[in-house]
């Protein structure tokens, strides 16, 4: 700042120093131009008048001539350079209040600052401190003038030194507290002199350590719970594993004494055993009807347990579509006829093969369309076949793209309340409509549906609208993932 504005007063000098060189060089023209005036003239006068009176009385007037002549050019020369001097002046004059009030928002500056601001001469001896340094060291600025700076240091400041050092300050009652410092050298009229801004870091660097400590201990408890959720883990999946497993065998031995009881009860049916009454007929037909429902459940129950451990594999085979989901729904016209349901088939789909498993998706189209019928007591059950496009598959491999055909289940039943949605797919969980004890059931049926419609490579999604009826539909690619 202080180089600018000495440039700036070097301006305003100029006009001054041209004014009095231009002065000179009038001066100079002036003096000559009247000592010809005079010896030229007084020579003509001389040739033309011989009278020495007359001579006498026209040099008096070409005096006063003269004289009136070069005060005028004198007056118009003073008036204009005291106008020029005027105006540098009042330019200097400027740029000295411009100096002071840069000199007073510098002084404001630095003695509203936070940090310790010193000056130095080039022997490191404190020229100057704002009071952010005299409160940081406890130090009166009359006090340190003079004193080195190496007085408020623990170790000895290297003047050469230009980046941001890390030191430790010393206050004058003899507390050490850790700093920041920055040193810059400036050239002032050919002296050099250097600025020191100081930061005390110690605030600072007590929020690094609790923000350190804090760290540690949040990864610390992020470790132990992540051990904790990685045992609980392991201990689910094991107790899941034991449970399927569990499952899976109690099903497959309860599966052999039903299928005896089954079996027996059938043969006592038919007379194979000798004749029996019709009390006795009533009776095994219920004994042979509760083992039948009691085989299906442990069969979805297997189902599930299996889907559930990732063991329901199956194979890709090559089938007709059109054939499959009408054999379905022709096996499922004498339940809709039995409850005056009218089910229907509505096949836009142009595919007509698939390379998946056919009995999976019929056994899909099986539970939905007898739960569609379950819960309808008039109107009708509609399943609709269409193409969906077509999908690039997650599993499939790179490049391949399959067609998508998508079946509806629709009914006009008492449908499903909103709050209920969430009960859907939920293994062992049965909707309370009011009229679930009119029903049997596991609870598992679509549960098994999602399952396999995942295994296909599909999904299963569900509308309803409570009295008014239900949606589920599957969509399916026409062509599995390989497993």
């Amino acid at each position: 700042m202080g180089r600018h504005l000495s440039k700036k007063s070097q301006k305003v000098d100029s006009p001054i120093i041209q004014f009095g060189a231009r002065s000179i060089i009038i001066a100079s023209i002036y003096a000559v131009i009247s000592g010809l005036w005079i010896f030229l003239s007084d020579r003509l006068l001389f040739a033309i008048v011989r009278d020495a009176d007359v001579v006498a009385q026209l040099s008096v007037v070409k005096g006063i001539f003269f004289v009136s002549v070069t005060s005028l050019l004198l007056l118009v020369m003073m008036w204009r350079g005291f106008g020029k001097l005027d105006k540098a002046v009042k330019a200097l004059q400027q740029s000295d209040t411009e100096l002071k009030r840069s000199r007073a928002q510098l002084s404001a500056v630095i003695q509203s600052a936070r940090n310790a601001i010193l000056t130095l001469n080039d022997h490191g001896d404190i020229l100057s401190m704002n009071p952010a340094a005299e409160s940081m060291f406890v130090l009166n600025s009359l006090d340190s003038l003079g004193r080195s700076v190496n007085d408020l240091l623990v170790e000895p400041l290297n003047l050469d030194q230009s980046d941001i050092l890390q030191v430790m300050g010393k206050r004058s009652d003899g507390v050490f507290f850790p700093a920041e410092l920055s040193l810059a050298p400036v050239h002032w009229e050919g002296a050099v002199m250097y600025v020191v801004i100081i930061r005390d870091v110690s605030d600072w660097q007590e929020q690094q350590r609790k923000l350190t400590e804090l760290n540690e201990a949040l990864e610390t408890r992020v470790s132990e719970r992540t051990s904790a959720l990685e045992k609980a883990l392991i201990d689910a999946e094991s107790a899941d594993r034991a449970k399927s497993t569990f499952m899976a065998t109690m099903s497959h031995e309860l599966k052999t004494p039903l299928n005896a009881i089954i079996g027996y009860t059938s043969i006592l049916l038919q007379g194979m055993s000798g004749p029996i009454t019709d009390v006795q007929k009533e009776q095994l037909s219920l004994v042979k009807s509760s083992s039948n429902h009691l085989l299906e459940l442990i069969n979805d129950i297997l189902e599930l347990s299996r889907i559930q451990a990732g063991e329901s594999r199956v194979d890709r085979e090559a089938f007709s579509l059109n054939a499959s989901v009408s054999r379905v729904v022709d096996l499922m016209q004498p339940i809709a006829q039995r409850k005056g349901i009218h089910l229907r088939l509505l096949n836009d789909s142009q595919q007509g093969r698939m390379l998946s498993n056919k009995c999976r998706l019929e056994q899909i189209l099986l539970n939905l369309i007898n739960n569609a019928i379950k819960f309808t007591y008039e109107g009708e059950v509609t399943v609709v076949v269409e193409d969906a496009g077509t999908n690039r598959g997650n599993n499939t491999p790179a490049g391949e793209v399959t067609d998508v055909i998508r079946i509806r289940v629709q009914d006009t039943g008492i449908g499903i309340r909103e709050q209920d949605m969430s009960k859907l797919f939920v293994p062992f969980s049965q909707i309370d409509s009011g009229l679930d004890r009119d029903h049997d059931g596991s609870g598992l049926g679509l549960s098994i549906c999602l399952g396999l419609a995942q295994i296909l490579g599909g999904e299963i999604k569900a509308k309803s609208e409570w009295q008014k009826g239900s949606e589920f539909i599957v969509t399916l690619p026409t062509i599995m993932p390989e497993q």
